[in-house]
């Protein structure tokens, strides 16, 4: 098998499997075991997501441009206003990604589908063990295609607990929830379930 065989069936096989659907429907969490929607990722699978997201937004501003037949004086950040915060943290991981240390893991949270039964990469999770091997949770990206109401966050939350259990590990959330309050909120302000 010659070598472009080779890549576009890697490449087949990736985008199938951690790239989300736009038109994904709701998501459930693994009851028994939530640490099995949890997975590692190595540097460049992060890389090529944050790519094709950040293509996904591009594409997606080009449309409503032309679908809300704006004129060219419209600002592009105007329209893609919502996914602005994506764009910042995937910016701020792909820093992450050039200075990261061997104690640096990354994860993403793939909750089933209900719609078409396959794992969606919902979101990107990057964080550092440190010498108590406790995992402290840095950086998280959602994906532009996820929205609460198919699943909650706070699911991601038991997942990576879970995992971290499963390894007689920690796991701390206040570099994150500095970095992004929102997370603090619905974590742990908002939820009646902790």
């Amino acid at each position: 098998m010659n070598i472009f065989m080779y890549i576009m069936i890697l490449f087949i096989t990736i985008s199938n499997s951690l790239i989300p659907s736009s038109n994904t429907g709701y998501y459930r969490h693994t009851l028994t075991a939530p640490r099995l929607d949890i997975s590692t990722l190595k540097k460049p699978h992060i890389s090529f997501i944050n790519k094709y997201w950040l293509s996904q937004i591009k594409i997606y501003g080009e449309f409503e441009i032309e679908k809300l037949n704006l004129e060219k004086s419209v600002r592009y950040t105007d329209v893609v206003k919502e996914h602005i915060h994506i764009i910042q943290q995937i910016n701020e991981m792909e820093a992450c990604l050039n200075r990261c240390k061997e104690t640096d893991i990354f994860m993403c949270w793939t909750p089933l589908s209900d719609r078409n039964d396959r794992r969606d990469i919902l979101f990107l999770i990057y964080g550092s063990k440190d010498e108590n091997n406790s995992l402290d949770i840095k950086h998280v990206i959602q994906s532009p295609y996820w929205d609460s109401s198919s699943i909650s966050s706070k699911y991601m939350k038991y997942s990576l607990i879970d995992l971290l259990n499963t390894f007689n590990s920690s796991i701390k959330f206040d570099t994150l929830y500095k970095k992004h309050p929102r997370y603090y909120l619905e974590w742990e302000c908002l939820s009646l379930d902790n």
